[in-house]
């Protein structure tokens, strides 16, 4: 069995503008950029001003599938 973590990265996608997130907690896509500042508008983001788990989730598969050559 795939764990939470697991089950969101295999996905998450990039559109070539993109990487579109899935929500744990429901059906929902969250559209993240990571360059050339993160950005996205989930209240965790807006309110802390640090990288919400959906910010990190895309970084992480971005890391993961093309090291540095995709953003």
């Amino acid at each position: 069995m795939m764990t939470t973590k697991h089950r969101g990265q295999s996905r998450i996608t990039w559109n070539g503008e993109t990487w579109m997130v899935p929500s744990q907690s429901g059906p929902g896509r969250y559209a993240v950029t990571l360059t050339p500042k993160a950005s996205y508008t989930c209240d965790d983001f807006s309110l802390r001003a640090l990288p919400c788990k959906h910010i990190i989730a895309a970084r992480v598969v971005w890391l993961r599938d093309h090291g540095s050559k995709a953003g």
